[in-house]
């Protein structure tokens, strides 16, 4: 993982899941941007991922399912997206360098539930 890419987390009604992943994600170095995109959540989750800044927190009006990732997409600085769920784990020494990553072919997660990898975020707009 590194700062040309932006993690991003579409997520709701799971504080403590998110929690836990924002805590593992903070541990990773170099630490990447995140974007978590909160849909209507009922409970603390926007909360929560505030308690972590420089954590990018949107909070959604509705519920707009998966089409969240794609504002996430939208919204991220880096020329590289990660998709992560809000219970992922992440293992630090495994982000250090995703194979293909420098040349924009798909590569390996490095989340215990091996989030996809875009291939760039300017292909995807």
């Amino acid at each position: 993982m590194n700062a040309r890419t932006t993690v991003v987390i579409a997520t709701r009604d799971r504080a403590r899941e998110l929690d836990r992943t924002l805590r593992a994600l903070s541990a990773v170095r170099p630490r990447p941007p995140v974007v978590v995109l909160d849909k209507a959540s009922h409970d603390d989750t926007a909360a929560t991922a505030e308690r972590y800044p420089p954590v990018r927190v949107i909070r959604l009006p509705r519920n707009l399912g998966a089409a969240a990732r794609t504002l996430g997409v939208l919204v991220a600085g880096t020329p590289y997206v990660a998709f992560s769920d809000d219970d992922s784990w992440w293992a630090p020494m495994r982000c250090a360098r995703p194979s293909g990553f420098s040349t924009g072919t798909r590569g390996s997660g490095c989340s215990r539930r091996a989030p996809w990898w875009a291939r760039s975020a300017a292909r995807i707009r």
